[in-house]
């Protein structure tokens, strides 16, 4: 079920190609005017394949409002993935699964102070309205996000992003499925049943 819903959700991607440079600035925009991002200090975010929300604008915004900006590593050997302290984008590089990320020399991401409001903006192939997520299947962010909600409990807000094309009314759900706290696409933030 899940494998043809991700083939479902990236051909009805793949048809508003076009747009997503429109729609990632919008959904960038929804997010640095929202109260969430202005709370926060530490912001955890992705670096976008070519289908998914570009969060660019929202790297540049957070630099100017000093946040502490950190980007994924994936290491595919311990099935493990860290996040670290992104400086510039030209000290990337090409890592798992085509993603850029940023070196290990980089400082790594410590949740270890509870008292730091943080916010996860998470990618996902599916949203549903309950705050549901479908991933591209590999476990990565669920398995991360697991231990941040355990570390940080209140202050820690996890943030899915899509295109409103890729929110349905429902998502198969699996026990190890962390929800979503906030759901945003370029119409808005999208109200949780």
């Amino acid at each position: 079920m899940k494998k043809i819903l991700r083939k479902e959700i990236k051909q009805r991607v793949s048809q508003i190609s076009t747009f997503i440079p429109e729609y990632s600035s919008r959904i960038c925009d929804l997010i640095i005017q929202s109260e969430v991002y202005k709370a926060c200090r530490n912001l955890l975010l992705y670096m976008a394949l070519p289908d998914e929300v570009n969060l660019s604008k929202l790297i540049s915004q957070a630099i100017c409002d000093k946040k502490n900006i950190y980007v994924p590593k994936v290491n595919i050997e311990t099935r493990n993935m860290d996040f670290f302290q992104y400086t510039v984008y030209e000290t990337m590089c090409t890592g798992a699964f085509g993603i850029i990320e940023p070196s290990v020399e980089n400082l790594k991401y410590d949740s270890g102070n509870s008292s730091i409001k943080t916010l996860i903006i998470v990618p996902g192939r599916a949203f549903a309205f309950d705050g549901s997520r479908l991933g591209r299947g590999k476990g990565f962010y669920d398995s991360f996000l697991l231990k941040e909600r355990q570390l940080l409990e209140d202050n820690v807000v996890f943030c899915g992003a899509g295109f409103s094309v890729q929110f349905l009314e429902a998502l198969p759900l699996e026990t190890h499925d962390i929800k979503m706290d906030l759901l945003v696409n370029e119409k808005g933030f999208v109200t949780k049943n």
